[in-house]
């Protein structure tokens, strides 16, 4: 994984999931205070291929990143392998 991608996508993914968790709190099962670690697990997950690409938040990353909401532009924009 390119570190300053994954530096850049983990950024705006606790944005997007503080928000998440803020405005739809019906969906998430953690509170904003745990958002940090829910990052730090999903990019771990990133890494090894066994993340869902189908919440609020990754939806709004990629968004915000202009990238294609796909698992394999995901992968191709942080040159995951």
């Amino acid at each position: 994984m390119n570190p300053f991608r994954a530096q850049e996508f983990r950024d705006e993914y606790v944005t997007q999931l503080d928000d998440a968790v803020r405005n739809y709190p019906r969906e998430y099962c953690y509170s904003p205070d745990q958002v940090p670690g829910v990052v730090e697990r999903m990019m771990h997950a990133i890494e090894h291929h066994t993340f869902s690409k189908d919440s609020r938040a990754i939806r709004a990353t990629c968004r915000a990143l202009e990238i294609r909401h796909t698992y394999k532009a995901i992968y191709e924009w942080l040159e995951v392998e």
